[in-house]
């Protein structure tokens, strides 16, 4: 007969009750590839106490002068303490209740509205799963989405990013789109330890390590491998490079000009504009004669780097011109916004991009299953489709949810420390979405498309993509 007993330092039935909710949270959302939660170490000692009973020979003095052996039954109890044993322990959100607030600083109206507008329903779409999940797991406390409009300015983000913070307490923002916000923002989120997740600002300027700023996608260095690629697959030998003059255009612009020139293209002509203004006619007509010089023809391209509100009105300059009709354009994933098609735009604008053979680079859709319920949950709440590329602006949602729940209170510094941590496990509608140390994508899957009329209908045609590997790009069927 055998008993044993155990006895445990530490109860650890709470803590694992806890750790349901991040993998509620992360199955749910098809997120976490593997437990990230915080750890509690315990150490268990373990007593085990057994009882022998067998039979043993004893030798007995019966009488005096007199041996006897008799057999007897003798309980011998053994003592055994077992060495200590570490158990770790996964637990989260310990410290979370109530309304948690996530901040939304988007550029809403301004040059891009249209995009900031489909960012901002792609977070509120993240949450609204987020919290169901909370509710059917029997979680006490939800995250409260509070909407700011940055407007597209230096100025409104910084006023978005400060009403958040100093009347609603939020930690967490996620936004701007551009980079020109987020630079705008950096140094206020630093100092007050407000951790911000942008899901399209690529500017280099801003691949920092160790601060408040996180992104979901990868920076220009990266976002000009297409644009370049494509030049080299059309076999362009000189450009005219017009870019906005801001954070991102210029990172955008430098990488461009790096490797054009690096693969032995020349920069024909370089065109720096300020954004914002009433006419374009001087810059477009500075294109046009340098584009001229260079030679008309299909060694010679324009490359352009605009959002929706410079990008239409320089169109509507440069479809008069015939210079500027009778070569190649390239550009950067804005151009692929529906705002520059009808009914948006004139139809003018759409026919010259069709001319010109209009060719634009964008972060590829990843086709996984994340992706793909992503884009039918958009279209049932939204009944529209989604533009490309919001599927980061959904994920820097549910990465923000994950970063918090692992910090497990909601506090800047303890979630920009978990930030990192979260997003190495996080598998969302981009793919793995694991950082390098400045908190942004290392890579991004390019593809390269080109407008085209097909019946009535304008729709733009994929023919490359970029390898992230090798950096080539490779054309498709």
């Amino acid at each position: 007969m055998l008993k044993n007993s155990r006895k445990l330092a530490v109860s650890t039935a709470m803590a694992f009750g806890l750790a349901i909710v991040l993998l509620v949270i992360g199955v749910a959302g098809g997120y976490l590839a593997g437990s990230t939660a915080p750890t509690v170490t315990s150490t268990i000692t373990s007593t085990a106490t057994q009882t022998v009973t067998q039979p043993t020979t004893v030798t007995t003095t019966v009488a005096a002068g007199t041996a006897a052996t008799v057999t007897q039954q003798i309980t011998l109890t053994t003592t055994v303490t077992q060495p200590p044993t570490t158990v770790t322990t996964i637990i989260a959100a310990k410290g979370l209740s109530g309304e948690i607030p996530i901040g939304i600083a988007y550029e809403l109206t301004g040059g891009l509205a249209d995009w900031g507008q489909m960012m901002r329903d792609a977070i509120l779409l993240a949450l609204d799963e987020v919290n169901r999940n909370l509710e059917e797991i029997g979680v006490d406390f939800r995250f409260k989405p509070i909407v700011e409009d940055t407007q597209g300015t230096a100025e409104g983000a910084i006023k978005a990013v400060q009403s958040l913070v100093e009347t609603k307490g939020v930690k967490v923002i996620l936004g701007p789109l551009g980079s020109l916000g987020v630079k705008a923002a950096k140094s206020y989120v630093d100092s007050k330890q407000v951790v911000l997740i942008s899901c399209c600002s690529t500017s280099l300027e801003l691949a920092l390590p160790d601060d408040y700023i996180f992104r979901t996608t990868a920076t220009t260095d990266v976002q000009g491998k297409p644009i370049v690629g494509m030049l080299k697959m059309l076999d362009v030998k000189n450009i005219g490079l017009i870019y906005r003059g801001d954070a991102f255009g210029k990172s955008l612009a430098d990488v461009v000009k790096k490797d054009f020139t690096a693969a032995g293209g020349i920069i024909g002509v370089e065109i720096a504009y300020t954004p914002d203004q009433p006419d374009y006619s001087a810059e477009v007509a500075k294109l046009s004669s340098e584009v001229r010089r260079m030679g008309v023809g299909p060694q010679t391209a324009v490359v352009a780097i605009s959002f929706t509100e410079d990008g239409i009105p320089i169109l509507d300059k440069a479809r008069l011109d015939d210079t500027l009709g009778a070569v190649a354009w390239v550009g950067h994933n804005s151009w692929k916004s529906p705002s520059f098609l009808p009914p948006s735009a004139p139809a003018a604008i759409a026919e010259f991009m069709v001319k010109v053979g209009f060719y634009a680079s964008a972060p590829a859709a990843s086709e996984n299953t994340v992706y793909k319920e992503y884009v039918k949950s958009f279209e049932a709440k939204y009944g529209k489709k989604p533009f490309p590329q919001t599927e980061q602006a959904y994920d820097s949602a549910k990465l923000a949810v994950n970063a918090i729940i692992l910090a497990g209170r909601y506090e800047g510094q303890a979630i920009k420390q978990a930030l990192p941590k979260a997003a190495a496990y996080t598998f969302g509608a981009l793919g793995h979405l694991r950082l390098n140390e400045a908190g942004d994508l290392p890579l991004l899957v390019y593809d390269v498309s080109q407008l085209k009329k097909i019946g009535d209908k304008y729709q733009w045609v994929r023919i490359a993509i970029l390898d992230p590997a090798t950096g080539m790009l490779r054309k498709v069927d």
